[in-house]
């Protein structure tokens, strides 16, 4: 083989651990080499990380899923709206239609978007008053769907996983009952699941437009229920955090997402300005009565407008009185409430589902499946130390949101085959809904009567007993309130319990009904300071007091009543003579 020609050596300095090749040492320092690579060909230097938005690569949102969101959102409608009330229902649900038709301020804690939204849509929908704010709520838990499934799409999930995943949401009880009848809580988890969705975008772009809406958003979206504060709260943190990771969290940006936080709460102030202009649409004034000592108030503690707003956002009927005695209770009703939920809510191929799912969703964004459940096991803890009874279904839809995010990555995988994947995967999700409506109708019934708590509950009549959850054709509380005030005579004092008097008011201040009667919703003993002054002021002969069904407490007050039986089984107890208004506490 012929030599292998070498070229002229060349005298190279040694490398040394601390020569850098890209910078030209001085003369003095050894291993100083004068030949200076040129600018040109040195490869760029990397950015300090903490002056990009290098942050963890998130998951690529799904193609067209405004599409998947609008084809969940419009069968949700569609079924929400044929089983909807056709016009009022008594309790709550008559109460808030009568403020968000009329104005004013509904219970504790005011709930202004609602009562600002309803107006709107009573002036806007068509056909019974009503009936109008039920469609209300029909079409905010369509849209609390929709947004769900624009949450999903933020972890990458295929196309139709979007629409099952918000189909799944769309068939748990709370949201279908709620979506029926006239309640705030659709509104509320729509205002919820727009904050959460623009939370998680602004996680992914880390634009400051991006985090300033998400700011205005959890804002607007405290404004109904406080029961998605935690849920909120968890997510603005996480969003804060990831920011201030990637160096995007500015000083300027910290003070505008606070500033954008309060533009969303000033719907509040609304409810200053309803209590000093509404009296009969007024919850601070029709039911709360500082002078018999209600709650223990006094009038003193109860004429400030900052005093009566800060017992109406966090009055004493939502705190238990001796906080370390209630832990053991508060552990019991987490306990029945996780069963009811289990059972009745989501149902247990839901939990399933949500097993099986979970691993494939943490791999595509585990920092939004971590604000997800941390919510969902947040909300129902903190409801059941704040509150002294059971805890409420609503407690309990953070939780929902978290399982039926974790099932969502099932309906992935489903999603990801052929057709017949596809196929499997709608007869998944429909016998996911149908298990707890089952479960529920079957408890309903009394199969375990050793468990009699084993049930779900409603938070207003009329219960819930069928398969598919629907109040079409439901008319008895508004039949038997025209009869109880075609009935009463005229110009009296009417005491009800609160589940009848809110249909009363409904037809007094909606429909113009029966103005010549003062309707109160009667709490024993401290609306009898109201009696007593009636009887001060009146003559009972002429204007009587009227009390609709037995009230314990007070119908034994009553002289010589004269009883009317009318439509439904209502008794009215009529009061010309005496009514002892002595104030037993």
């Amino acid at each position: 083989m012929p030599e292998r020609r070498r070229g002229p050596a060349v005298c190279r300095p040694r490398r040394r651990a601390h020569d850098d090749p890209w910078i030209t040492l001085p003369p003095s320092m050894p291993g100083h080499h004068t030949e200076r690579t040129p600018a040109a060909a040195r490869p760029p230097r990397p950015a300090p990380r903490a002056a990009t938005h290098a942050a963890a690569p998130l998951a690529v949102p799904t193609p067209l899923a405004g599409l998947a969101a609008l084809v969940a959102a419009s069968v949700a409608l569609i079924v929400y709206a044929w089983g909807a009330a056709p016009t009022v229902l008594p309790g709550d649900a008559a109460e808030l239609a009568t403020v968000a038709l009329r104005g004013g301020v509904p219970h504790t804690p005011g709930y202004p978007t609602f009562v600002l939204v309803g107006q709107l849509a009573g002036a806007l929908l068509l056909g019974d008053p009503a009936h109008r704010i039920t469609l209300l709520s029909a079409i905010m838990g369509a849209a609390a769907v929709g947004l769900f499934a624009l949450v999903l799409a933020e972890f990458g999930l295929a196309w139709s996983a979007l629409v099952a995943g918000g189909l799944a949401l769309a068939g748990t009880f709370t949201l279908w009952w709620s979506a029926i009848r006239t309640e705030v809580y659709t509104l509320g988890l729509a205002l919820a699941l727009l904050a959460l969705w623009r939370v998680l975008v602004a996680r992914r772009t880390l634009r400051p437009p991006d985090g300033l809406l998400a700011a205005f958003t959890i804002g607007l979206a405290m404004t109904v229920h406080l029961s998605f504060g935690a849920l909120l709260a968890v997510a603005g943190l996480a969003l804060a955090a990831r920011a201030r990771r990637a160096g995007a969290l500015t000083p300027a940006l910290v003070w505008g997402a606070a500033v954008a936080l309060v533009l969303g709460l000033t719907p509040y102030l609304y409810l200053p300005w309803a209590d000093a202009h509404f009296t009969l649409t007024n919850h601070l004034r029709m039911a709360i009565e500082p002078a018999g000592g209600q709650y223990g108030l006094t009038p003193e503690r109860f004429d400030g407008v900052l005093e009566r707003m800060a017992w109406l956002l966090a009055g004493p009927e939502a705190r238990p009185r001796d906080l370390v005695r209630h832990v053991p209770t508060a552990f019991l009703n987490l306990g029945v409430a996780g069963a009811r939920f289990a059972l009745f809510e989501v149902g247990p191929l839901a939990l399933l589902a949500a097993v099986l799912g979970a691993p494939r969703m943490l791999r595509r964004d585990p920092g939004a499946v971590a604000v997800l459940v941390a919510g969902g096991l947040l909300t129902p803890a903190l409801g059941a130390l704040a509150v002294d009874g059971a805890l409420l279904n609503v407690f309990m839809l953070t939780s929902t949101l978290a399982v039926a995010m974790l099932a969502a990555g099932t309906w992935d995988r489903f999603a990801a085959g052929g057709h017949e994947r596809r196929v499997l995967l709608a007869a998944a999700v429909l016998l996911t809904i149908g298990a707890p409506h089952e479960l529920r109708v079957r408890a309903d019934m009394g199969i375990l009567p050793w468990a009699s708590w084993l049930h779900m509950p409603v938070e207003g009549p009329p219960p819930v007993r069928t398969l598919v959850p629907r109040f079409r054709g439901e008319t008895r509380a508004r039949v038997t309130g025209l009869a109880i005030l075609e009935a009463i005579p005229e110009s009296s004092f009417v005491a009800a319990r609160w589940d009848r008097v809110t249909v009363l008011k409904y037809l007094q201040s909606v429909e113009g009904r029966r103005p010549d009667l003062w309707l109160d919703p009667w709490y024993e003993p401290s609306h009898i300071v109201r009696i007593a002054r009636w009887q001060r002021e009146h003559r009972l002969a002429r204007r009587p007091v009227v009390v609709v069904d037995a009230i314990p407490g007070l119908t034994e007050r009553l002289r010589a009543p004269r009883l009317r039986r009318i439509l439904g089984g209502v008794t009215l107890h009529i009061e010309r003579g005496f009514v002892d208004t002595t104030l037993v506490r």
